[in-house]
């Protein structure tokens, strides 16, 4: 029962990791694509 414990709170670590990524991948790339969209249409 250990075992399978210690299985789900790592499943889970990761879980929160991948959406923690993602969700800072989001805000990093989405102000880049903005910005350079205003750029673009500024000039």
């Amino acid at each position: 029962v250990k075992m399978k414990a210690e299985q789900l709170r790592i499943l889970l670590a990761i879980m929160v990791l991948a959406v923690c990524g993602k969700l800072a991948l989001d805000l990093l790339l989405q102000p880049t694509e903005l910005y350079s969209l205003g750029a673009a249409g500024g000039h």
